[in-house]
């Protein structure tokens, strides 16, 4: 029996891992990934100070040293990985689930810091289940330091796990995240609002993506037929109510804690509340699928226990459709991510990187610095200078001061900002595209 279930794993592994290291080729480098290489790209001692001008715990950019997007999106799978085989030993049904869960599926190869966020708030729910609430305590505020998302987990610690657990255990553990967390919390109050305002999804999408398809930002994943979307979710409701078709396994001799069903459904419903309570409190989260990146395993662990409640048959009636939908989604989300066209800005930026000599001086505005500092690995001067502060997201302060000799600088063609220059110097168009524009920008007095 161990033997069949080493073979069913390392099966099973094999499909988690090959799924994503297509995706991780296939998809181009993502603009939120280029802010983290960035940020690898700059001394250790620099990431608290950048983080004061855009959002986001520093965790993960401490760790994350790599200098190219592949190499960050291979430690993303590393820590993907990780949490699969910590899902997969708790149980393979989850693992199945979790190797075609779309959300889990891009973020585990994405250069960003939700892997790490999700193995933490894994380690964090396991160790809750089995009442290890000190290593759930120190789990989930690791993963809140690697991302805010994990903040949404720590009420986990109010409740029993699936075995009994002194109370005075839970009391004790209950507060120590919020605690440890103080530097965070601290940190969060002195980001700009502006960091975050970008966020307009309505808070009732937390739900959309919570099953193996959903209506996925376009930006990130190919959003699945409304058909699939609309079958997956009424396969993951029945899964998930299969814990009350059979009367739960009895709990351990003298316990008083919850059925692991009830745990994971905690797990999920929790972090999902307070996703709701921020966003209504004018604080939103980011979602989809960032979020339900992170809360893949509670998801899929829930599913899980819930499908034990049904008889053979139906259960695997309801498993193939969910695996059935997860996989659809996800290979029609892959073959997107290698359709689609080179990106404008990228293009501009490649092609400034071979027309720039070495001591000329360079130039970027907007979301073009980013693109354009990454490309060329060396300083390139922002304007507005604020730009440099905070790359991850455009400034909008006004042009006010230009450097008194020529540069080459590259710009949105439609921009308030090339049309303001326009006007106060001689711009001569050296490459345009689409969305972009290279120009030589001439001296002061010429």
């Amino acid at each position: 029996m161990k033997t069949r279930r080493a073979i069913e794993l390392a099966c099973l592994t094999l499909l988690f891992l090959a799924i994503r290291v297509v995706l991780l080729y296939a998809r181009e480098p993502f603009y939120d990934e280029l802010f983290t290489l960035w940020m690898a790209r700059q001394p250790a001692a620099n990431v608290l100070p950048n983080l004061l001008h855009d959002s986001g715990p520093p965790l993960y950019y401490w760790l994350a040293r790599f200098d190219s997007v592949v190499a960050l999106r291979w430690l993303s799978l590393f820590f993907a990985t990780i949490q699969f085989l910590l899902v997969a030993r708790r149980s393979m049904i989850a693992g199945a689930l979790i190797t075609i869960f779309p959300p889990a599926v891009l973020f585990a190869v994405d250069a960003r810091s939700y892997a790490l966020c999700a193995l933490f708030v894994t380690i964090g729910v396991l160790a809750c289940e089995r009442d290890g609430p000190w290593l759930a305590a120190i789990a989930l505020t690791l993963a809140a330091y690697t991302h805010y998302y994990g903040v949404l987990f720590f009420p986990l610690l109010a409740f029993r796990g699936a075995r009994a657990t002194s109370p005075a255990r839970l009391r004790l553990a209950f507060p120590l995240p919020f605690l440890l967390f103080i530097p965070g919390f601290l940190l969060a109050s002195r980001q700009p609002a502006e960091a975050f305002g970008w966020v307009r999804e309505p808070w009732w999408k937390v739900f959309t993506g919570f099953s193996t398809a959903g209506p996925y930002p376009e930006a990130l994943f190919a959003p699945a037929p409304v058909a699939l979307i609309i079958a997956a979710v009424l396969l993951f409701l029945a899964a998930v109510s299969g814990a009350r078709a059979t009367p739960p396994a009895p709990l351990p001799p003298g316990g008083r804690g919850r059925p692991r069903s009830t745990v994971f459904a905690l797990a999920a419903l929790v972090p999902i509340a307070g996703a709701i309570a921020f966003a209504v409190a004018g604080r939103p989260v980011y979602f989809p699928m960032r979020f339900e990146s992170v809360l893949a395993a509670p998801l899929v662990l829930w599913a899980a226990a819930g499908l034990q409640g049904w008889g053979r048959r139906v259960r695997f009636a309801i498993l193939a459709g969910l695996l059935a939908a997860g996989s659809i989604s996800v290979f029609l989300g892959i073959i997107d991510h290698q359709r689609r066209p080179a990106d404008p800005y990228r293009e501009a930026a490649l092609v400034l990187r071979e027309m720039a000599g070495e001591g000329q001086p360079v130039y970027a505005t907007g979301y073009l610095y980013l693109e354009a500092a990454v490309a060329l690995d060396r300083v390139v001067g922002a304007l507005p200078r604020a730009q440099a502060e905070h790359p991850g997201w455009r400034a909008t302060e006004p042009i006010r001061d230009l450097p008194p000799d020529a540069f080459l600088w590259v710009v949105e063609r439609q921009s308030n900002e090339l049309a303001g220059v326009a006007r106060r110097r001689k711009v001569l168009p050296l490459f345009l595209n689409e969305r972009a524009a290279i120009v030589r920008v001439a001296a002061a007095g010429n």
